[in-house]
């Protein structure tokens, strides 16, 4: 799993969440698009979990497009507190537009994606 979230706190939440659900999980993190495309050069991962709004250029939507572009298989979830209508809003002007889970994020919401994300696989 690669967590791309620019504010600590979250990316803490996130994390622990995932640990907490399984200690199998590799999990990588970056504050950035850019960061997270070096990441996925050396590390393909199962699912990014990004923010919207993060460090440098790009938005979380930009690197689920590039992720999905050259990693099809890989899964994607964005999360923000822009709130969902404003999240189809923006994402409607793309293709595809990955799930979407509205912050404050829960490690319970976390968890609960996991599950759900696991048992497709």
């Amino acid at each position: 799993v690669l967590i791309v979230e620019d504010d600590l706190f979250f990316r803490h939440i996130v994390e622990s969440a995932i640990k907490e659900y399984s200690r199998d999980i590799t999990i990588h993190t970056s504050t950035s698009v850019d960061g997270a495309l070096k990441i996925l050069e050396t590390a393909p991962v199962d699912l990014v979990i990004s923010d919207y709004y993060l460090e440098g250029t790009g938005t979380g939507l930009d690197l689920c497009r590039k992720v999905l572009s050259v990693y099809p298989k890989t899964k994607c979830v964005m999360m923000s507190n822009m709130g969902f209508y404003k999240y189809q809003e923006v994402a409607s002007q793309t293709e595809s537009s990955p799930e979407f889970m509205e912050k404050p994020i829960t490690p319970s919401l976390i968890k609960k994606y996991l599950t759900s994300f696991f048992e497709d696989l």
